[in-house]
């Protein structure tokens, strides 16, 4: 703020002096009529633009350089022709347009951390619509080489605004922030139901998806999906309209052309019913729905001082819709926008460049700090294995790693000896997942071999105490994938996404879907921790896994 106080100082004084230059009592410079019109439409242009401050420079002293030997040619009789008045029009217009390139610079940054800060802009990975065009035009060039398809999903969010003119959309400052914050808000809610690599793109107040290799049955689903969690968390039903390549057209401008046609097609038939809202989704959240973090709550009670009360409240950003209910979204909180794992920022390439390299001193440090701790611990448990069954107190097993590279992973011993030559005494079989299952493919709940001990080190998460050694030994992390005791030759090519991390101890799928869900359904969970990956992460896992095993919740 400061600076931008100085800048405008600086470039007061310097127009008061450009203007001025003629005066006796100056400088009495006689200057062209030609740098008074350019300068005064440079200053326009600078508070009008805000993307003055990123045109290259020598785009702005060519435009500038053209315009300015035009007008002499015309004013070619004008008596400030010297060559040495030239020169000086020259060295002040050139004066006039670094100063002013430097304010729209300032004032435009400005700008945007003032509208990020406020409407959540930050949080999400939303490409602008200059870059995403970009993007999506790469995403086509790929779709025509390898004859592939790629969706598209409009949303027109403006039409969720309480702005009712062409006046509000351009000058009223509350309507301004309520159409930002709600397209954001949109933005965030459709990252919840993508991968990364599908692209959200902000289209002036609107919102547009790009699925790579979509057909249009997968981009219908995909649609229905993110107007559930829009219904879901806005109460309200959004306008949207799909289009496919190549069916709806081959270039990315009819494409999106059809995909806004669908969408106002489906505008007059939106009108908002009352809704009843699942309240057994676990978001880890306290707060309600509703609720802007306090990051937000604190800049609007900054900005209300400074602008005085007429300053919107936070939730009038967020019109109070009706809505019907949504009951499809309620086992699992994968999918939901408050999920608070949706909620963390992505992570930019440097940022993960930087933790990659950092989560292994990470990992030793917790390791150390809690040695004290688990010293003890492990010797109890050595102990109870000890009396209980006697010996071996560790059970070691070939696990797949980063990379799909086999390593020896260490765990308490929970079952009897011999107990893989137990299997065809009691019928059962382990399957290529490493489950034991019945003679009906069922996975078996109450195994017989597991010792007295070893129930309970199981039921909380005891069994798993030795692999801090896998951790020290590289082999590992806290916090990842679990290491699966098949190969890589059983991967589908897309689960090999996970091998791209070092295996964990824990993870989302151990705090949420423990024992409850299939290989195919741990994958998402594993998918949405590589794309979130950062410490923060990594510390609220650790936390919340030592909160589920106080209550002995999913382990089997």
């Amino acid at each position: 703020m400061v600076r931008l106080r100085v800048l405008i100082v600086v470039f007061s004084l310097w127009l008061t002096l450009l203007f001025n230059i003629e005066r006796p009592d100056i400088i009495a410079l006689n200057l062209s009529s030609i740098v008074y019109v350019l300068a005064a439409g440079f200053v326009i242009a600078t508070l009008l633009l805000p993307d003055l401050s990123t045109m290259r420079l020598e785009l702005l002293f060519g435009g500038t350089g053209i315009l300015y030997v035009f007008m002499r040619l015309l004013a070619f009789n004008d008596g400030s022709s010297l060559p040495v008045v030239i020169l000086i029009e020259v060295v002040l217009l050139t004066a006039t347009i670094l100063l002013g390139r430097l304010i729209s610079s300032v004032v435009t940054n400005f700008e945007h951390v003032f509208e990020s800060v406020v409407t959540g802009a930050e949080d999400t990975r939303a490409h602008s619509m200059i870059t995403g065009e970009d993007e999506m035009n790469t995403e086509l060039f790929r779709a025509r080489r390898f004859n592939r398809p790629v969706g598209f999903i409009y949303f027109r969010v403006e039409v969720l605004t309480q702005a009712h003119s062409r006046t509000d959309v351009l000058f009223n400052y509350e309507a301004i922030l309520q159409r930002r914050y709600l397209r954001n808000r949109v933005s965030r809610i459709a990252e919840a139901a993508l991968y990364m690599n599908e692209l959200v793109v902000w289209y002036g107040d609107n919102v547009l998806v790009c699925l790579p290799e979509s057909t249009p049955e997968n981009t219908a689903a995909v649609e229905q999906r993110i107007k559930d969690l829009i219904w879901l968390s806005l109460n309200v039903k959004v306008p949207t309209g799909t289009a496919n390549f190549p069916e709806d057209g081959f270039v990315l401008k009819d494409l999106v052309k059809k995909a806004i046609q669908r969408a106002d097609d489906a505008t007059d038939n939106n009108t908002a019913n009352a809704i009843r809202r699942p309240t057994s989704v676990d978001t880890g959240n306290t707060g309600t729905q509703s609720q802007l973090p306090n990051r937000q709550v604190n800049m609007f009670q900054s900005l209300q001082t400074i602008f005085g009360p007429g300053f919107p409240q936070p939730s009038r950003l967020a019109p109070q819709f009706d809505g019907v209910g949504v009951d499809a979204l309620n086992a699992t909180p994968y999918f939901h926008p408050n999920f608070w794992a949706n909620q963390l920022p992505y992570q930019s390439a440097s940022a993960r460049y930087i933790y990659l390299r950092v989560k292994r001193m990470f990992d030793i440090g917790v390791v150390a700090l809690t040695l004290p701790f688990l010293l003890p611990l492990t010797l109890v448990v050595a102990g109870l294995i000890l009396l209980d069954d006697g010996r071996p107190i560790f059970y070691m097993q070939k696990r797949t790693g980063v990379g799909g590279h086999k390593f020896k992973m260490y765990k308490f011993r929970s079952m009897i000896r011999n107990a893989d030559q137990k299997l065809a005494e009691l019928n059962v079989t382990v399957n290529e997942r490493g489950e034991t299952i019945n003679e009906r493919g069922e996975k078996l709940e109450n195994d017989p071999r597991i010792t007295r001990v070893g129930k309970i080190l199981r039921k909380t998460s005891l069994d798993e105490l030795p692999q801090v050694l896998n951790v020290l030994l590289g082999q590992m992390s806290l916090v990842g994938p679990r290491p699966t005791s098949f190969g890589v030759e059983k991967y589908p090519l897309f689960h090999t996404e996970r091998l791209n991390v070092p295996p964990g101890i824990t993870g989302l799928w151990q705090i949420y879907d423990r024992g409850d869900t299939d290989f195919d359904n741990r994958l998402i969970w594993d998918i949405k921790y590589i794309e979130k990956l950062s410490l923060a992460l990594d510390l609220q896992i650790l936390v919340r896994t030592a909160l589920r095993v106080l209550r002995h919740h999913g382990a089997r």
